[in-house]
């Protein structure tokens, strides 16, 4: 079975995604692993279709238990929904719950803190998105994925405002 959705995640085809994840949530015998896995490539692909409310409800599922990957990445992209439908109170009330949870997947938290700071900035309150990116930039340990630089360019340029949109 775990072959098999591998397989259908490889060929990326949407149709596909979503009825090998039925198939895996239907048996009673999958691993859960797989089953969350299954859960989340569908909530994907329902996101991209625009079916945002089964994506989210999908998604809120697996943002039970944000000890799973699945689950951090879940909370990340319910907050980034909210965000991008303009719920930002929704979207920030979000961040402070997934931080509640103590997450050891720390990537996904600090892409919503970069959220936050964005929902800051967009509330013209630009010292508290300052603080916030800043406070990735300093507690954020993994240098390679790309969170630090992430941080690093926001920061800058609310430093320097007139370089921000080139």
């Amino acid at each position: 079975m775990t072959s098999y959705f591998a397989s259908v995640m490889e060929s990326g085809q949407s149709d596909m995604i979503v009825e090998a994840a039925q198939y895996v949530e239907a048996q009673g015998d999958a691993p859960a692993a797989l089953v969350r896995r299954a859960r989340l490539e569908r909530a994907k692909v329902e996101e991209r279709r625009g079916n945002l409310n089964l994506a989210v409800e999908i998604y809120n599922i697996l943002r039970a238990n944000v000890a799973n990957v699945e689950g951090a990445e879940s909370a990340y992209r319910v907050v980034e929904i909210a965000y991008e439908s303009g719920n930002y109170s929704g979207a920030e009330k979000l961040v402070y719950e997934f931080a509640g949870k103590n997450t050891p997947h720390q990537y996904w938290l600090a892409k919503s803190f970069l959220l936050l700071g964005d929902i800051f900035v967009i509330r013209d309150n630009l010292f508290q998105a300052r603080a916030t990116y800043q406070s990735v930039v300093d507690g954020y340990t993994n240098k390679k994925d790309g969170i630090i630089a992430e941080a690093k360019a926001r920061v800058e340029s609310l430093n320097n405002p007139e370089t921000a949109n080139e």
